[in-house]
Parts: structure tokens; sequence; C-alpha cells
């Protein structure tokens, strides 16, 4: 047996978890197998492989598998397939494998893990040389036109170029959903892969659906002064982005801006104020804006929903999105590479993530892995103390507030992670409950540094959200109980979520995403075998969820519920 010095892990992983090195083998050879083609005659034809279909293996493994091991490990087995056959993919491209995370936490981890690795992040994360000590108000994002930093020459000066141009070169590049999205989609220099690997892989409908959708506010309208002549019909929509003057408002922008560089020497003239620093952020969205305005054009179709939403502020924007992202995936995604990996502890099933995703069922291999903790050091309590709808929510939340400060006298020396599903039951329950000295909770702008104070505070806190369901890892004492408040149905009011669930198979798919969130919600503080947290589900249409897809809860997770 290959152990895993021999594929050059890192020495602490002495030996493999139960049913690792089955995964990484029959990853590797199915996934090499399609690489180096059907038959020995058609692998020394280089263009076969424009021909052939991409080869995708669905690996379902929940917490404490080592899904990141079981993904590093396959990728090298692949290359080492390839290079023993003195085969390449295509001479014109490197051989490298994509890692795409939902976290960058994530990322970091396996950096750590996998010192070939390289990683680059969203352009917001990195400073601009030229103005470094402006961030982060200004970053790499708003890169000026013209900059000297984007000649090759000067490229490992600017902090972003430099990451991202040795994540290009390295066999192992560790990239979040989203930024592979809008570069491979974009530059198009992620654009062109071996082999993409998929982590979470549940989630990527969501992302492609974020990636594909238009967003329109009035605000934008005023700006322009350019409106649709019914804004009640698609096609009005459809001629008003067509004819939509973005390159005009740039124009006149960038008439208000200065002249930065010398055009000769290309040498930075001096800082811009602060007003200069915000037009040129609005050049750059508008930028941004255009291409997706194009895209939208060639792409929009009758099979698409738009609704009008009013925020907080009462500011009121028009978003457009497609009903199936299968109609999209292959264009944005799956063309850029050869095959892929696709892993999560939530796919379920598999056939009805490979329709929404828009891969043909016979191209899939599916392969699962059960948890590896004991039952018994992760129990999950079904306590349904109210029936939690949108009719009766309002006055069934006392009853959720009595349940949660039970056991919250319960666990009083413990951590405790509440998911509220929503902000209306987080407020009511900061509102209602006592003592709130233990009590922490986030917005959207300050998630990761209230998870970190959460994490390090030696006191019993009880963390209240409405969005730790995924990218969150609690171990040990950092959370000993979970309390999952509603059972976190999609959003009927989205009007992409209603028609996606009038469709054929569409409850199924409705009912799904709720499996696969309480699976995902009662999973963030078990993540070692010697690991232990309780859980507890207070919604009573638990039960009647239960008990019209029970198929879908996988054994694992069943053996620990207790009724």
């Amino acid at each position: 047996m290959v152990t895993p010095q021999d594929l050059g892990l890192p020495t602490e992983i002495k030996s493999w978890r139960p049913g690792q090195y089955e995964a990484i083998e029959d990853i590797a050879e199915v996934l090499l197998k399609y690489l180096l083609g059907p038959t020995p005659e058609s692998r020394l034809k280089a263009s076969v492989f424009a021909t052939l279909r991409h080869s995708f293996y669905l690996l379902d493994a929940p917490t404490g598998v080592g899904k990141s091991i079981i993904g590093i490990a396959a990728t090298r087995r692949i290359l080492q397939g390839l290079n023993a056959s003195k085969i390449t993919i295509d001479q014109s491209e490197p051989v490298r494998c994509i890692y795409l995370c939902k976290t960058k936490q994530l990322q970091d981890q396996i950096l750590s893990e996998f010192p070939e690795a390289r990683t680059v992040k969203g352009r917001t994360n990195y400073p601009c040389s030229l103005a470094h000590n402006k961030f982060p108000k200004v970053t790499a994002e708003d890169c000026i036109e013209g900059c000297p930093l984007r000649k090759p020459e000067n490229q490992v000066n600017c902090p972003y170029l430099h990451a991202k141009n040795q994540a290009l070169a390295a066999p192992i590049a560790v990239l979040n959903q989203s930024y592979f999205l809008a570069e491979a989609n974009g530059p198009g220099q992620f654009g062109s892969n071996s082999m993409l690997i998929v982590d979470e892989v549940d989630t990527l409908e969501n992302e492609l659906l974020s990636h594909i959708q238009l967003t329109v506010t009035q605000k934008l309208l005023d700006q322009l002064k350019h409106y649709p002549e019914n804004y009640d019909e698609l096609t009005s929509w459809r001629e008003w982005v067509v004819s939509a003057p973005i390159d005009r408002l740039v124009e006149r922008s960038e008439k208000q801006m200065p002249l930065l560089f010398d055009p000769r020497s290309g040498t930075f003239l001096g800082d811009m104020t602060d007003s200069q620093i915000e037009i040129y952020k609005g050049i750059v969205r508008l930028r941004a804006l255009q291409r997706k305005l194009n895209r939208f054009a060639m792409e929009v179709s009758d099979n698409w929903v738009f609704y009008e939403e009013k925020n907080d502020k009462g500011e009121i924007s028009w978003i457009f999105k497609p009903v199936f992202i299968s109609d999209y995936a292959f264009g944005y995604c799956w063309k850029h590479t050869k095959c892929v990996l696709g892993m999560s502890g939530t796919i379920l099933d598999h056939k009805l993530m490979s329709d929404s995703l828009g891969i043909p069922l016979e191209e899939v291999k599916y392969h699962r892995i059960p948890s590896l903790f004991p039952p018994e050091k992760r129990l999950v309590y079904y306590q349904g103390v109210a029936n939690l709808t949108r009719d009766t929510l309002n006055s069934e939340l006392p009853k959720i507030a009595e349940a949660v400060d039970g056991l919250l006298l319960k666990h009083a020396w413990d951590k405790v992670l509440v998911h509220t599903t929503s902000y209306q039951i987080r407020d009511y329950l900061i509102a209602n409950l006592t003592p709130s000295w233990r009590f922490i909770t986030h917005g959207r702008e300050n998630r990761a540094e209230k998870l970190e104070e959460f994490k390090k505070s030696t006191i019993p806190l009880v963390m209240l959200s409405p969005s730790f369901d995924r990218g969150v890892s609690l171990e040990y004492d950092q959370c000993r109980a979970i309390i999952v408040c509603k059972i976190p149905y999609p959003n009927l009011a989205d009007l992409q979520i209603k028609k996606r669930m009038e469709a054929p198979n569409g409850n199924l798919w409705y009912l799904t995403q709720a499996v696969r969130t309480i699976i995902q919600m009662t999973g963030r503080g078990m993540r070692h075998e010697n690991d232990y947290v309780t859980s507890y589900i207070l919604d009573t249409q638990f039960r009647r969820l239960f008990g019209r897809v029970r198929h879908l809860f996988p054994d694992w997770w069943q053996k620990a519920l207790r009724w």
C-alpha cells in the first residue's frame, strides 16, 4: 500500500484514516483513465481530448474523513500516472489542479499542509503598492488604468499580481469559488486546467447563480438618466441593457481624474485625494457592470425571472436570475477543466445534484464514506417545541425563547452555537433572553472577526447566528452544544426559488436544500474523533421533513438522532 509519505503528505499524517486510501486510489483510477483516453490509439492523438466529455467524481464524505487530504493525494497520484505514461493532456498547457474552497480559512489550511500549493484571493485582500498607506480603502481592485506595475517586469512589486502569478505557476492553485468564476470567465488565466477539485460542491449551484445574476439599482438608473420603458416586462429591460450609456458615464468620470502617471516613463505623479479615490472606484464598478450587462444581453431568456426588491434603507433594486443553473454550468465552470472531483459531506442525492449542475449522469462516479465519529459523541436531540411557519412564526417565538433559555441553563458552562436561521429570530432571542453577557452575534460585515472572538474566548459565550451553517469549525471547547431553532427551508419569497420548486423534481430539490443545511448545522462542533458535541432541533417542522425525505439523511447521521 502506498503510504502518505510516498505521496509527499505532511509528516504528521502517519497513516490513512478508514476509507481514505480506497477513495484516493478509486478517484485516481477513474479520472486518470479518462485523461489518458479510452484506447492506446486515441492516446496518441492530442485532438481526441477536444472531443471527449469531462469526467466527474462525486465524493460524499463528512467531517473527519479528511477530504482535503483525499483531494490532494488523488491529484498527486494522477500527476504520477501522467508522468509515468509520458503523456501530457495538452503540450501547450501546464498540468495544473485548481482546488476550490468556500472560505479563506480553508485556503490557509491547505497551504499549511501542502507546501507546493499556492493561493490567490480576491483583489480586495491586497493593498495597492502605489497607495499602500490607504489600505483597505484602496485595494488592488481599484487598480488604476495605466499602472506601470501591470507590466510583466514590474508585477513582482504588486502584491496581488505577484500572488496570482505564483498560483498560475504552481501545480496546485487554491482559490475560492467566486474568485475562480470571475477569473476563468474574465481575464481567462485560470480558464484551462487539468483537474478541478470543488470542495463543498453542493454550494456551487448558489455560487454560479450569484455570479450570473444581475442587479440594477434605482440609483444606477438615476445616475444614467436612462430608464426602461416598462418596468414589468423582461423584453423592455433587455432593450434597456443594450442601450444603457455606461461608456458615456465612464468617459465623463474619467475627465474628472487628474493625470496620475507620466505617459512616457510611467512614473506615479502623486497620491489621489479621497474624492478622486471615490471617482475611480466608481469607474471600476461601472466597467465591471458593463461587462455584466453585455453578458446578460446575450444570455437572458424566458427562463429567467426578475423581481423588485427594497432594502432596509428603502432603496429599490431589480434582480434578474436564471431559474436553472444547469443551462449555464458548462459554459461558466466545466469547460475550464478536463476532469472534476466534487466533494462534500452533504451531496446526499448525486442524481439530483448532477441534474442541477448540468452534469450528464453517465459521466459521474459517486462514492460515499460514512462518518468516522461515534454517534454517542455527536447526538442530535429532536425537541419539537414550536411549529415555525411563515404564518405562525410570531406567535410561536416565545416557545422557542423558553426552550433556548432552558438549554442555555443546562449548558451554563459550555460555549453554545445557536442557529437562528434568520435575523428576525436572532433579534427576538437577544431581546428576550438573559443573561445577555453571554451573547455574541455578528452582521454581514464582521462575521469573521466575531467568529474568532467567539472561538478564542475563555468564557462560555453563546453565539447567535443566522449564517454559521457553513465554513465554521468549532473544535473541542470552542463549542459543546448546538441549537437549531428553525428548519432552514429556502426562502419562497425569492421568485427564482419558487419557480425552481414548481419545476419537475422541484419539491425534492427544495427539501434537499433544507436537509443539507441541517446536517451542516449539526456538524459545526464535531471536528475530531475524540471531540464531542450535543445538538438540539426545536422546530416541529423537522418531524414532517424527516417523514417525507428520510432517505436523504445519511445512515451515519440518523444513528445519532434521538427522538
